[in-house]
């Protein structure tokens, strides 16, 4: 960590030796340093593997670790999302920085997700590094599933809807054509029963 991000510049793969303080933020250990002669690249070697892991299992001794999960987007938001791979849920936060773009992602698809293991206050997440960290390998069988019964759902509602204004629609008509077929019968109806109803009142 360094107050002024003035951080030399460096590479995926590299293997720097840091001189600095150690100290502890949120639950999770750092390095502080205050400049940046306070790194000093050794040399670099192969890009670093991450470890496939089950959900469960993240936590304190992987605090630091490059992991990959592999789950279900549960939860979509603006800076962070849920994994999920049915053994437990991560959250997947978004640095400012790496540049990855949500908009191709949606809930319900199916991804592989490599990042650092980070802790906070409310628990662990994941920090991917960039876009190439986040691939999509299906959509979730569940969500397919929920997509295509709300479309019959509402297909369903539609249908009905059609049939009640038909139905009202051809009650009126008739209403009208047999009203007008025996008008004089049905207004001598109506008029006795007027009638009576004021006799009632008086």
């Amino acid at each position: 960590y360094m107050y002024k991000k003035d951080f030399p510049k460096l590479e995926i793969g590299d293997r720097v030796e840091i001189n600095g303080e150690l100290s502890e933020s949120g639950g999770e250990a750092r390095v502080k340093v205050k400049e940046k002669k306070d790194i000093t690249k050794i040399d670099h070697v192969n890009i670093p593997q991450s470890k496939l892991v089950e959900v469960s299992e993240v936590g304190e001794m992987m605090e630091g670790w490059l992991i990959q999960v592999n789950g279900e987007i549960t939860e979509l938001k603006g800076s962070y999302m849920y994994i999920d791979d049915g053994t437990e849920e991560v959250k997947v936060y978004f640095k400012r920085g790496t540049g990855i773009k949500k908009d191709i992602l949606q809930e319900g698809d199916i991804v592989s997700v490599t990042g650092l293991v980070h802790q906070t206050k409310s628990g662990y997440q994941l920090l991917p590094r960039s876009q190439k960290d986040i691939v999509k390998t299906g959509v979730a069988e569940t969500f397919v599933t929920k997509v295509e019964e709300e479309k019959k759902d509402s297909a369903a509602d539609l249908a009905e809807k059609y049939l009640t204004a038909t139905a009202g629609g051809l009650t009126a008509i008739f209403v009208g054509l047999f009203g007008k077929s025996h008008g004089d019968k049905v207004g001598g109806v109506f008029r006795r029963v007027v009638e009576s109803v004021r006799r009632k009142k008086m």
